[in-house]
């Protein structure tokens, strides 16, 4: 008796566990580079934040840089969190709104 394996279709993870909001540990902000500014972005993509449609920082198309689109999406996440001041800056009151979502 022979049995015939198929392959289960690929599963992309969701962005959220890809993601983990608590390994942010430092600040952020216009103008630096790093993985964790990626992170951010993915983090934001993926939840609603859009840093762009299309292109660079589009979902999927995430880059290191923390630039004027970035910083948009998350001026938009902190308005709507009740995040003072919504400076664009990622400190230790976004870290803690990330981690609590």
């Amino acid at each position: 008796l022979t049995t015939s394996v198929i392959d289960p279709e690929p599963v992309t993870p969701k962005i959220s566990s890809i993601v983990d909001a608590d390994n942010f540990t430092r600040d952020l902000y216009l103008g630096l580079i790093g993985d964790d500014v990626r992170a951010l972005q993915m983090w934001l993509n993926g939840h609603g934040y859009t840093i762009s449609a299309t292109g660079p920082g589009s979902s999927g198309n995430e880059t290191n840089y923390f630039g004027k689109l970035t910083q948009s999406a998350l001026i938009k996440f902190q308005k709507e969190s009740g995040i003072s001041p919504t400076a664009g800056y990622f400190g230790p009151k976004t870290r803690a709104a990330i981690s609590a979502r």
